[in-house]
């Protein structure tokens, strides 16, 4: 249910209430809630891999980006979006995964471009002080604010001991499941620090500053247990982390879109497969051709219109570029796209019908090229600095215990 006076014009999350999309109704907050939204806004982003959602804030001058470990491990693209919409390449510079805090670099940041949020020591919040969470549950669009009361700062095993009686021996079972080398791991995972607060996230939220009264982060969106109960990290891990060396590597690599990496993947492993697609676009080629001689109008007509979508789409992948191989990729899909809406259109006029083809060919050859540009950096590996093969801790251990919590992104 949502209160009925007092709505507030920005998307709010309290306890005991459903989520309202942005637009709809809202639950009322006071004018300090009023003004810390609108003041900290800019410096918070939604986090977006190709695995998920997430959010993260801006933490200082130079553009680096706070969040949860969890939001991107596993995944090889990270983005920022800003809350104007603005699109920034993400790559870790530092990350815990013991204490799941991730610090990222954007591509392309203009220093001092955007307002950050500095850190207030968590071990300062008294019980029943006011908290705000930022974040997108579910990916919303623009960020909500999700006011509540701080409880008390525990471990994670006396969290999880507090919602599961059953909750040693699941460790236990998984502790046999590992080898010597990553059990100390497991076993400090669990008994890292949280923040226990009476506040409303939701899966998206992950990774989201939770602001105290001063407007500054004393926390990080991490873990749910239900609509009433929120757990994060505390403001010192990511401040240790920020001084720290950080204990892995990231190799990333530049790779071309997912139509090359398919294509280059069927001739390795699949030729048969991979001489069939090529025979493909050449019998499209003909049939096209064909369509073209038959019905010249309604081929030159359905041909241009497809062009115009394509330009359309490729232009604004081009205005939005977020680096200069995004820039090339892009330009030369727009080439292509645009010689083949020309090419198209000169199908209908008889005397340039000859010419229109060749257009429409080459268009089409180019905008298939520009999949083989090599635009996306991704990252490739991941490894500890010491050398060890141990992997970081998966961030979804708590569900492989099969206890009834679940991360908030």
């Amino acid at each position: 249910m949502i209160e009925k006076s007092g709505q507030t014009d920005f998307p709010v999350l309290k306890p005991g209430l459903d989520i309202a999309k942005p637009g709809e109704p809202q639950p009322e907050v006071d004018d300090a809630a009023k003004k810390l939204y609108a003041d900290t806004l800019p410096s918070v982003v939604q986090i977006t891999t190709d695995k998920g959602f997430g959010s993260g804030w801006i933490m200082d001058k130079t553009g680096r980006i706070g969040s949860a470990a969890h939001v991107v491990l596993g995944s090889k693209e990270h983005f920022a979006v800003t809350a104007d919409g603005s699109k920034y390449k993400l790559e870790i510079e530092k990350l815990d995964d013991l204490n799941d805090t991730v610090i990222m670099k954007p591509v392309k940041w203009k220093e001092g471009s955007r307002p950050h949020l500095d850190l207030a020591p968590s071990s300062t919040l008294k019980q029943d002080d006011l908290v705000y969470g930022m974040g997108h549950p579910g990916g919303l669009r623009p960020a909500y604010l999700s006011p509540g009361y701080h409880r008390q700062a525990e471990t994670q095993l006396n969290m999880m001991k507090n919602l599961s009686e059953e909750v040693e021996g699941a460790i236990n079972a998984k502790l046999k499941t590992l080898t010597p080398k990553e059990r100390p791991d497991l076993e400090k995972f669990v008994n890292r620090d949280i923040l226990n607060s009476r506040i409303h996230i939701r899966p998206g939220d992950s990774g989201g500053p939770l602001l105290n009264s001063d407007k500054k982060v004393v926390g990080i969106n991490d873990m749910i247990t239900s609509f009433e109960m929120g757990y994060f990290v505390p403001s010192e891990k990511i401040q240790a982390l920020s001084e720290d060396e950080g204990k892995f590597n990231f190799k990333y690599n530049w790779v071309a879109g997912n139509l090359a990496q398919q294509y280059k993947h069927d001739w390795k492993t699949n030729p048969t497969m991979a001489v069939a697609e090529t025979l493909g676009v050449g019998a499209a080629g003909l049939i096209g051709n064909s369509v073209l001689n038959r019905m010249p109008y309604t081929g030159g007509l359905a041909a241009a219109g497809v062009g115009a979508v394509m330009l359309t789409s490729d232009a604004s992948g081009l205005l939005n570029a977020t680096d200069s191989r995004d820039q090339m990729k892009y330009g030369l899909a727009s080439a292509g796209d645009l010689a083949a809406l020309g090419g198209a259109i000169a199908t209908l006029i008889p005397k340039a019908r000859l010419a229109g083809k060749v257009a429409l060919g080459l268009g089409i050859t180019g905008r298939i090229g520009s999949e083989f540009v090599p635009n996306r950096r991704v990252l490739t590996d991941i490894t500890r600095k010491d050398g060890s093969p141990v992997p970081p801790v998966s961030p979804d251990i708590e569900k492989s215990l099969g206890l009834g919590i679940y991360r908030g992104s």
